[in-house]
Parts: C-alpha cells; sequence; structure tokens
C-alpha cells in the first residue's frame, strides 16, 4: 500500500473516531431526555419494575448497569461514525445520502441499542422507543436542511448571482 492510501485510510479512521466520540458524548444526554419524555407521556405502570424506572431515569446508581450501557453506547456511537461516511460520497444525490444514512442509523438503533439497552425492559417501550427515534431524527434533519437552505442562500446573495431563468415554468 502506497502512502496516499495509507494516509487516506488513517484521514477515514480518524473521522469515524472523531465522530463516534462526539456521538458517544451525546448519546446518553439524549437517551435520558427522550426517555424521560417517554415516561412523562405515557403513563407507566405503576408495577413496573424498579430497573426500568431507573433505565428511562438515568441510570446513574447501578455500576454494572451504567458499564454495560456505556459499552452499548461505544458501540452504537462508532457504528454511526461510520455511517456518516456516507455523506463523503459526492457522486449520489444529498437526499439519497441522508436516506442510506437514516436506514444506517436505523439499522444501529434496532441491531445495538435495542437488544443491549435496559430501556426495553417494559413491554411496549420498544415501539415508543422507536417512535421517539424516528420522531427526534426528522426534527433533527428539519433543522439541518433549513439551516443548510439558509446557508446556501445567504452564499448566493453575497456573490452576487441572479438566477435568470426565476420565473420559468418551462
Amino acid at each position: 500500500m502506497n502512502n496516499t492510501k495509507k494516509e487516506n485510510v488513517l484521514n477515514i479512521i480518524k473521522d469515524i473516531l472523531l465522530k463516534s466520540c462526539v456521538y458517544f458524548a451525546v448519546m446518553p444526554i439524549a437517551l435520558a431526555f427522550t426517555g424521560g419524555l417517554v415516561n412523562y407521556f405515557i403513563v407507566i405502570d405503576p408495577n413496573a419494575s424498579p430497573d426500568f424506572i431507573m433505565a428511562v431515569y438515568g441510570f446513574y446508581n447501578n455500576p454494572n448497569f451504567l458499564y454495560g450501557t456505556y459499552l452499548m453506547f461505544a458501540l452504537a456511537a462508532l457504528w454511526a461514525g461510520a455511517a456518516a461516511q456516507v455523506f463523503k460520497i459526492k457522486k449520489i444525490p444529498e437526499a439519497s445520502l441522508h436516506i442510506a444514512f437514516f436506514i444506517l442509523i436505523y439499522l444501529d438503533f434496532l441491531l445495538i441499542f435495542i437488544p443491549f439497552s435496559p430501556y426495553t425492559l417494559a413491554s411496549g417501550s420498544t415501539l415508543y422507543l422507536s417512535i421517539a427515534f424516528i420522531v427526534i431524527y426528522l426534527i433533527i434533519f428539519g433543522i439541518v436542511a433549513a439551516v443548510k437552505k439558509f446557508r446556501a442562500a445567504l452564499k448566493e446573495k453575497k456573490s452576487g448571482y441572479k438566477k435568470q431563468f426565476e420565473n420559468f415554468n418551462g
């Protein structure tokens, strides 16, 4: 392997690890928030196990629970960091890249988070968490798309370029 290929591979690995670290830092906060929302809007059975209540509310008191959860977060963050590499592909339309990224992240959620998560101790919580995941993803995607559109419009305005066929219905 020549140096340029090694450098490319090392840059990809560095990018995956950097993005994984960001995901790893954000995941516990986002999942505790999501669990709190699910618990607030859905009445938990008064006979629900204390493990589920602890899972929903922050999971900070049980060391065994904590280590297993953070291992799950690490695996999920690594997968998410690798999934973000989809956006490096330049020959595919951006909408397709976002769909591919969503599918990869949802697979991450289904294959790593759901099987290893104590959030799924109560029956029905998997469905609620899946719905919450999709809604939160769509909200974040909407915000990102709006910011990108705003930046592109601002850049176009600064460049002084005016579309010649703006009202063309052709």
